[in-house]
């Protein structure tokens, strides 16, 4: 709102109706709503709910670390996270560590989820 000299009464803001930038971002991006949709998602995999999109992102190992990379693509071929630990030379718990955090870049509620990922990172277009 600005304030018109003439009248002193406040005025409507110019439309810029060339110039909008939210015409470029997606509805989420434009109201702000990445925060409010990255905290529900993670509340609905809290409850076990599989949030569909990061799924089939592709590239989704790419947000992991080197070391939970390497783990997921253990748990997923049905390794145990003893049997992890042994082969990386790292302790079970560290492993539950590392498959935790994952969990939430990938998308998914839990490890029986991981081969799904793997096959679709693996063999792009699988499945569709």
């Amino acid at each position: 709102i600005t304030t018109s000299h003439a009248t002193g009464l406040p005025q409507p803001a110019p439309s810029r109706s060339g110039n909008d930038r939210s015409r470029d971002l997606n509805p989420e991006q434009a109201l702000g709503a990445a925060p409010w949709i990255r905290r529900a998602e993670s509340e609905l995999r809290a409850c076990g709910v599989t949030v569909q999109a990061p799924q089939g992102a592709p590239g989704a190992l790419d947000g992991l670390t080197a070391q939970q990379r390497e783990i997921v693509i253990l748990a997923g071929h049905g390794l145990t996270n003893g049997e992890i630990a042994d082969r990386l030379f790292l302790s079970p718990r560290t492993v539950a560590s590392h498959l935790y955090r994952s969990y939430p870049k990938l998308g998914i509620a839990g490890r029986r989820q991981l081969r799904d990922i793997i096959d679709q990172q693996i063999t792009p277009g699988a499945g569709r």
